[in-house]
């Protein structure tokens, strides 16, 4: 025997069935703000993009997608911001404070306050950080045990 609320649950149950079927079934039931979507014969292009899609996938796979440097082309004419020397150690003695940068390829080299290492001068050395003043404004650098990938 079914009691009332097994009913109740039923009824509920077959009236949302009849909704949902008449969503996917009546013409016309689909709001208007829906997306539509097309297919290639329909729009007219070939092979379903046009020529802007066509320049984005380009612009898109040009560089890979999951990696951490991934940045656009620089425009023609752009001034791009040379990326400073990898700062791999910061030295506090009592007799002085040396920074210890290795620039790619090359050997480590360490400067004092006061010193530059590839048109940057280096301000201030705390003891977790450097500041330098290059073409670009303050840098901040804080110690990288490996080069960046």
């Amino acid at each position: 025997m079914i009691t009332r609320p097994e009913w109740l649950l039923l009824a509920l149950a077959a009236a949302l069935s009849v909704l949902i079927a008449a969503e996917w079934l009546l013409p016309g039931a689909m709001p208007p703000s829906a997306p539509r979507f097309t297919t290639a014969a329909a729009t007219g292009t070939a092979n379903g993009s046009s020529a802007a899609t066509s320049q984005w996938t380009d612009a898109i796979l040009a560089r890979p997608i999951f990696s951490a440097s991934r940045r656009p082309d620089d425009e023609p004419g752009t001034v791009t911001q040379a990326a400073p020397p990898r700062l791999s150690a910061i030295i506090i003695t009592a007799t002085g404070r040396l920074a210890v940068f290795a620039p790619d390829g090359q050997k480590p080299q360490s400067r004092t306050e006061g010193g530059e290492i590839d048109g940057y001068r280096l301000q201030r050395i705390a003891p977790d950080r450097v500041e330098l003043i290059g073409p670009f404004g303050r840098l901040s650098l804080r110690p990288q045990f490996h080069a960046a990938s």
